[in-house]
């Protein structure tokens, strides 16, 4: 029941693409990025994301059944 066709839809997944890779190209600083970056232990930072990626999957799996 997509209300887009498929072609709308892999231009919106490039211009994402473009866009991602746009961002990491620029090397915007981002102050606050930093910061939070320096709190963080690298540990703490793969369990929240294995954590976060897993309710991605996991909600993505739900959107498909």
């Amino acid at each position: 029941m997509n209300i887009y066709g498929v072609n709308v839809q892999k231009r919106v997944v490039m211009a994402t693409m473009g866009l991602h890779n746009y961002i990491k190209i620029s090397n915007f600083s981002d102050a606050d990025f930093v910061y939070n970056l320096t709190q963080v232990t690298q540990t703490q930072l793969a369990v929240a994301d294995r954590e976060h990626m897993a309710q991605i999957r996991d909600n993505i799996a739900d959107m498909l059944w």
